[in-house]
């Protein structure tokens, strides 16, 4: 069997939530240095300078990609943001693939009525790409992770473990 190796490249367009965190950042800086002038405060011009950067680290950290490194069933994915800052955001070992499905299969149902699920989506939130949600389950708790795959990927991890895709995805995407 041929090793399977690819990179996958997702970014989250900004939402009007990102938006409003902008705005709301600026005007707080630039407030704070607006009363900072006009009181002649150096504390508050300091504070100004803080937040400032504070902002400035906040709102570069609100663009985000992810990048899906597979490698032959395993799932590693970095969360980039700014393009700058890449951090290893979570591996998805086969090992611990329950199910994996369309987004919003019935499928999924079981898993999601369990106590305690947690969700992670790492999709880019537009509706033009092959959403999957995969259910992993370790001795600690149980993670529906929603995915953006490509056909290619699906069927490689139907090839290593069969019965743990679902049917109807391979009649969508694959």
């Amino acid at each position: 069997m041929g090793d399977v190796y690819r990179e996958i490249m997702v970014k989250r367009p900004q939402s009007a939530g990102d938006t409003i965190k902008k705005i709301l950042l600026i005007a707080v800086v630039v407030v704070t240095a607006a009363l900072a002038v006009l009181t002649m405060n150096v504390l508050l011009l300091g504070l100004a300078v803080a937040l400032g950067f504070v902002a400035s680290y906040l709102i570069s950290s609100l663009k985000v990609e992810y990048e899906y490194l597979y490698v032959n069933g395993d799932i590693d994915v970095d969360k980039i943001m700014n393009k700058q800052r890449r951090k290893r955001y979570l591996s998805l070992p086969l090992s611990e693939l329950v199910m994996l499905a369309r987004s919003g299969s019935h499928e999924l149902d079981t898993y999601r009525s369990g106590g305690s699920v947690r969700s992670i989506d790492l999709t880019s939130g537009t509706g033009d790409a092959l959403i999957c949600e995969a259910v992993y389950q370790t001795e600690k708790e149980t993670r529906i992770v929603a995915l953006e795959l490509e056909p290619a990927l699906i069927q490689d991890i139907r090839r290593r473990a069969p019965r743990k895709v679902a049917q109807e995805l391979l009649l969508l995407g694959g």
